[in-house]
């Protein structure tokens, strides 16, 4: 009979006071250490050892070290419990064990004259402490001991003891009935099969595998829930038939598997369970089926990773003899030919499992890296395994990889798992359709976002937004699409990010489902928001009008100050842009101020803030407001002010400056170009193309008198510099996939400032688009200059009259800042290699011929030792000025000797020069030729741009930027170390 709260508080209560009259001190110990489990720590071993030994130390129990406490998961249930010191429990059912000197103070001297330290002392007693007496012993060891003490009386352990999760401790241990408790309302197919078992008499026929298959149902489905593991005792004894002598082999198996799994993680107890395990193990090498080998492969993960956690006495040796049995096992069944793709997958994935879980060694990054290998030794095995799980498969992984972006694991090893999972998904949407396939990659792309992992969140989400659209998921595909927006956001790349926002704005209003009209104003506000950061701030007004209104007419209540705060930014950046206009008088404050009064009462809140700004900024001077400014922007407030517009962005150390006309057609094809440059960037950040620090003007032009559109280069040393014309009238072909022209546009770009050989650089252009569908992230739904003309109103944009406002050009240093979220490369190169570089150093100062005679000349030079000096104190080393000298005295030579200036035979000539000694062609070197800037300009031009070959590099532009050259080279190839030890002008 159910029993209420109270009323089992109370029996549990009776139950431990009974412990003293049947010397219960054991059974005591062993309900302490369950709860101290469950509630304290999880890393906790009984004290064990023979008092001639030293006895257990006065510790019942204690823990063990875990760095899991240390984790960013340490607050969750399970984790949060590892103690990160040591930490000792005592237990007792001695009467007064507070009073001085009783029972609670002599342990804890016993537990410090161990030697051992402990961060905190546990004492749980089997009698009632009051209160006063509680607090007067713990006062009592403070400060005795400087060692703080938790005690716990018998009241409070039974009212722990009620609770659900830990009632089958009380029932086992103080005979508790379990139909006291009242279990609460589960699953339907679970208590119908509950109250079946409960009905049935006891058993009287042979044990089936239904009935088996039921009771592992059952007790999959209650282990880790902490209301309905009250059954487990229940259960097992249900299970126990399974597990005697006579049943049919491979059904007894099972149940040890079932039994030992659903007492570990169900009660963390392993107790009296080794003499089973062993039964398992004494023939697992007769059971050679995937399905088989895998369940010995997981349950003896759980037997090692048990061990110090429960302190089951299986010897570390017997495991050992296990794990080798079992890897034998698995390397024979995968040699076994077989045209049965399915069995080649799953024993390649077992063999996965085996290294992660039993032989991964301390190193966790090391095992996960083995997993990943052996999960990509399964993949070509993929097509054709039309019976494997891929479903299951695709759930381990994604656990995997969540568990690691939790950890904030940040190794390569986390791309290598998401490569994998994504072709498991492909499986599992082939088998199951795309919306089951899209579910396991949507959570990890949400948890990538969450922990601010971008580029892998936007990565995840372009690749769902494909699944949901072939899966006609209209509402999925404006998630995805908002979640792009957002990544975009926060790679600082504003006309991407306002593209995808235009994109989900476009799917939701051309959508006869009126569900979708909620999704609206977010859009709306995403692309509002871009606008913001990147100082286009009327534009950010005229798009906060659509947002507005999609508000009131898509949101119940529609409040600026709701209680989630996510729509103050509509109050408060309208009054920053009113406050900037005011205190620096550009005009616009009228224009600004009349837009606001027709939202009605978010004019008021708009002035009120306003004042709170005030207050806030009048303090500070210019500099400081610019400061403050940068801080929030990306790009120069006011830039779609004045008849011309300049939008500037940073990717990769290069800062792109695109300028133009600044009315309504220009601004949308304009803006289309800068969206695309930015996705064709960002999808660029997983590639090595050595890119150039560099200045990118594009000056960008819609006209009348053409066609087709038009791009040209009349760059410099110093920036890279282009004009592009479009055609005012484009065609309906050209219009809607202009976006091909703007890409070759950028890959043109991307040849000047990168020093990638051609082949290499085109490479991974195709596999960009061809591979990893690049264009349909370039385009979806519709180019952005069809999405501007759409929600940007060309009445209102040409009613503001922007072109006459004062342009902010004051503001010019809030141009575009460094972008941290798309960084300059500074790291060693994968094309560098030390000893190669080292080598081709000794090779060219071999080749000393051009001035062999000249060289011991020049050393005797006073003026020349300080032109030397001066090279070396800037950071030259001696090998490269050698080097530069070298061309010099040759060019000099040739055009002493050679009346000719065909080019041709001058590189002939200086090739010949360069390989006889000059013994045989000695003229003399007038000194005046080799000044310190004569010599710098030869090492920064021709000498630097000689070496780029011998390291895999070739600068593709007419006027390459040597500067930039040079510090890339100083950078990531050594160029001003390697060969600092070699000396020639000594």
């Amino acid at each position: 009979m159910a029993k209420t709260k109270t009323e089992i508080i109370a029996q549990i209560r009776f139950g431990i006071n009974q412990l003293s009259a049947r010397n219960g001190q054991m059974d005591f110990e062993h309900i302490c250490r369950f709860y101290a489990r469950s509630r304290i720590h999880i890393n906790i071993l009984p004290a064990t050892g023979p008092v001639q030994a030293g006895g257990d130390q006065g510790r019942d129990f204690e823990t063990f070290h875990s760095y899991m406490a240390q984790c960013s998961i340490a607050s969750t249930s399970s984790v949060g419990l590892f103690s990160k010191e040591p930490v000792a429990f005592a237990c007792s059912l001695e009467q007064d064990p507070a009073k001085k000197n009783g029972k609670i103070e002599r342990d804890v001297a016993t537990i410090l004259k161990s030697g051992v330290p402990v961060e905190r002392i546990y004492f749980f007693s089997g009698q009632d402490i009051p209160v006063s007496k509680r607090h007067k012993v713990q006062e009592r060891i403070r400060k005795s001991t400087g060692v703080p003490i938790e005690v716990m009386d018998a009241q409070s352990l039974a009212e722990h003891l009620s609770d659900s999760d830990l009632f089958w401790v009380a029932n086992r241990y103080l005979d508790v009935p379990s139909e006291y408790y009242v279990l609460p309302a589960g699953p339907t197919w679970y208590n119908d099969l509950k109250a079946e078992f409960e009905r049935r008499p006891n058993q009287d026929s042979p044990p089936t595998f239904e009935e088996f298959s039921e009771i592992k149902s059952a007790l999959r489905r209650i282990y880790k829930d902490t209301s309905l593991k009250i059954d487990l005792p229940f259960w097992f004894d249900k299970l126990s038939i399974y597990l005697q002598e006579g049943i049919f082999r491979s059904l007894k198996r099972k149940a040890i598997y079932e039994q030992f799994v659903a007492k570990l993680i169900g009660q963390n107890d392993t107790t009296n369970q080794e003499e089973l395990i062993r039964d398992y193990y004494t023939d697992f090498t007769e059971y050679r089926t995937p399905a088989l080998l895998e369940d010995a492969t997981i349950l003896l993960s759980f037997i090692i990773n048990s061990k110090h956690r429960t302190g089951h006495l299986i010897d570390i040796d017997e495991i050992a003899v296990w794990k080798e049995q079992l890897w034998s096992v698995l390397e024979q069944e995968y040699a076994v030919p077989t045209e049965n793709n399915g069995r080649k997958v799953w024993l390649a994935v077992i063999m996965a499992q085996f290294q992660f879980l039993i032989a991964k060694g301390n190193n966790p990054i090391k095992a996960l890296s083995t997993l990943a290998a052996g999960l990509q030794e399964a993949v070509p095995y993929f097509e054709g395994a039309v019976f494997y799980p891929f479903r299951e498969l695709s759930n381990s992984l994604n656990h995997i990889i969540e568990v690691l972006l939790e950890l904030d694991i940040n190794d390569p090893v986390v791309g290598e798992l998401e490569s994998i999972a994504r072709l498991v998904d492909e499986e599992v949407g082939k088998r199951y359709g795309q919306l089951e396939a899209s579910e396991q990659l949507k959570q990890r792309a949400v948890k990538y976002f969450q922990k601010k992992r971008y580029l892998e969140a936007l990565n995840a989400f372009h690749q769902l937004k494909y699944k949901w659209v072939s899966a006609s998921s209209p509402k999925w595909t404006i998630l995805a699409s908002i979640f792009i927006a957002e990544c975009y956001k926060e790679l600082r790349m504003d006309y991407a990010s306002r593209y995808y926002a235009f994109a989900a704005a476009q799917v939701i209003v051309r959508s006869e489902d009126v569900d979708l009209q909620k999704y609206l104003p977010k859009a709306l506000i995403i692309a509002a928001e871009a606008c913001y950061r990147s100082g286009a701030w009327l534009s950010y007004v005229d798009t906060l009008d659509l947002c507005i209104l999609s508000h009131r007419v898509a949101t119940k209540d529609f409040e600026v100050y709701d209680e989630s705060k996510q729509h103050v930014g509509i109050i408060f950046h309208p009054a920053m842009i009113l406050y900037i206009a005011k205190r620096f008088n550009l005009g616009s404050q009228y224009l600004f101020t009349y837009r606001f009064k027709r939202w009605g009462y978010i004019s008021e809140e708009i002035d009120q803030m306003l004042d709170e700004i005030k207050a806030r900024y009048n303090q500070q001077t210019d500099q400081e407001l610019y400061r403050s400014l940068q801080g929030q922007l990306n790009d120069r407030v006011y830039n779609d002010f004045g008849l011309k517009r300049t939008v500037s962005f940073e990717t990769y150390g290069s800062r792109w400056m695109i300028t133009f006309e600044n009315d309504f057609n220009t601004n949308a094809a304009a803006e289309q170009l800068v969206a695309i440059i930015q996705i064709l960037m960002v999808e660029l950040h997983d590639t090595e193309l050595y890119l150039l620090r560099s200045t990118i003007y594009i000056d960008f032009d819609i006209r009348d008198d053409i066609s087709m559109p038009e791009q040209y280069t009349f760059s410099s040393n110093e920036e890279i510099h282009w004009r592009v014309n479009f055609p005012a009238q484009p065609s309906e072909d050209l219009l809607h996939n202009s976006q091909v022209f703007y890409s070759a546009l950028v890959i043109s770009i991307l040849q000047e400032i990168s020093l990638l050989p051609i082949d290499e650089l085109m490479a991974i252009i195709h596999t960009k688009f061809d591979e990893q569908g690049l264009v349909g992230r370039l385009l979806f739904v519709a180019t952005y200059q069809v999405l501007y003309e759409e929600f940007v109103s060309k009445i209102e944009f040409n009613e503001s009259a922007r072109q006459h406002f004062d342009d902010g050009m004051q503001f010019s240093q809030l141009e575009s800042r460094s972008n941290p979220k798309l960084p300059w490369n500074e790291t060693v190169a994968p094309k560098y290699d030390q000893s190669v570089a080292l080598q081709a150093i000794q090779n060219r100062m071999s080749f000393m011929y051009p001035y062999e005679v000249t060289l011991p000349k020049l050393k005797q030079s006073s003026s020349f030792k300080q032109v030397v000096q001066v090279l070396r104190d800037k950071g030259w080393l001696d090998w490269q000025i050698a080097v530069a000298i070298g061309n010099i005295i040759v060019n000099y030579k040739i055009q002493k000797t050679s009346p000719i200036y065909d080019p041709a035979v001058m590189k002939a000539r200086a090739f010949d020069f360069y390989r006889k000694p000059e013994k045989e062609w000695y003229i003399p070197i007038p000194e005046l030729i080799l000044t310190a800037e004569k010599i710098e300009m030869i090492l920064k031009t021709s000498t630097t741009l000689s070496v780029l070959q011998s390291f895999g590099l070739e600068s593709h532009s007419d006027t390459p930027n040597v500067e930039a050259i040079l510090e890339l080279l100083a950078k990531r190839f050594n160029y001003l170390v390697d060969g600092a030890d070699v000396k020639v002008f000594n």
